[in-house]
Parts: C-alpha cells; structure tokens; sequence
C-alpha cells in the first residue's frame, strides 16, 4: 500500500469535487440568508436611535452626563475653564489600553491641543521626561477608563508625582 496513490480530489492542488462545490455554495447561502436577516434589523434599530437622538432636544453637555456620568462632565468642564482654547497641553492615558479614555478626553477638550506623552505605567522618571519634553507645556491630563473623570494637573506636580511613584516602587513596596 506504499505507492497507492491519494484519493483524487487531493491528488491534484487546487482540483475541486462536487461536494467542495456544494459546501461553498451552502456557505455562501447561509452568509446571503444572515445578512437578509440581519441588515433591515440593524438599519432599523439604528434608525431608531437617531430618530430618539433629535427628538432629545439635550445639549452636548447633557449627553456627555448620559452616556459618561456627572462626575466626568463635570471634571472635563472644570479643565475646560482652565485650559484656554488656544493652550496645548500634556495628555497621559491612565487607564487600559485602548479604553479610547484619551481620545474622547482630547475630543472634549478640542480645540485645544494635546500632545501625547504615553501611558502612565510606562512614566517612570520625571527627570527623564524633564529632558525628553521639547515644549514648555505647563499642564498635564491625565485620562482613564470610560465613565472615570480624567484629572488636571500643573507640569511640575505630575513629574513630581511620577518620581514618588517610582520610588515608592524602588523601595521594595
């Protein structure tokens, strides 16, 4: 039985049997008969929201309560009143990676600018950083998870709390 040779539809690459040809075809049905089903159902169901949406008559500020909680609006109207709109500032992610924390802190703060120093577990030297940072921006936000209020603080207490930090973490605690 050494030399028998492999059945035929794996003799040949690319040879297709018929049953090759029915298993794509049911596929492909399955995948036409899902998306029949579910495409009216999704257009519906976000045509909805939008109708809800314009009939709320809320204000960004309320919508931003609603979906992130007072605490946040809060918090992201207090840095507003601080940072003018013309005023970059540092941004730090403090929460998971990719919660996109930073990217709605720095859409809510728009227009000011922000310049991205990294996430806050990799911040381990305030001297470091002292040297790496070429402008001379004086606050520092620091953005979390989802619903968390991000939190202001001056350039100089950040690095001092960066440096704290690691050495509470140097000493063995």
């Amino acid at each position: 039985m050494r030399g028998a040779s492999p059945p035929p539809s794996r003799a040949l690459p690319g040879a297709r049997t018929g049953l090759d040809r029915a298993l794509d075809l049911a596929a492909a049905g399955l995948l036409g008969l899902f998306l029949a089903a579910a495409v009216p159902q999704a257009l519906f169901h976000a045509g909805r929201k939008v109708v809800e949406a314009a009939n709320a008559h809320e204000s960004l500020a309320q919508a931003r309560a609603r979906v992130y909680g007072e605490d946040y609006t809060r918090a992201v109207d207090r840095i507003r009143d601080e940072l003018p709109e013309d005023a970059a500032y540092l941004l730090v992610e403090g929460g998971r990676p990719g919660s996109g924390g930073a990217a709605w802190v720095r859409y809510d703060l728009a227009p000011r600018r922000a310049v991205y120093l990294g996430r806050l577990d990799e911040l381990t030297s305030g001297e470091r950083m002292r040297r790496r940072l070429a402008a001379n921006l004086r606050q520092v936000v620091v953005t979390f998870d989802a619903g968390v209020p991000p939190r202001l603080y001056e350039r100089y207490r950040f690095l001092q709390e960066i440096d704290r930090r690691a050495s509470e973490g140097s000493s063995g605690r």
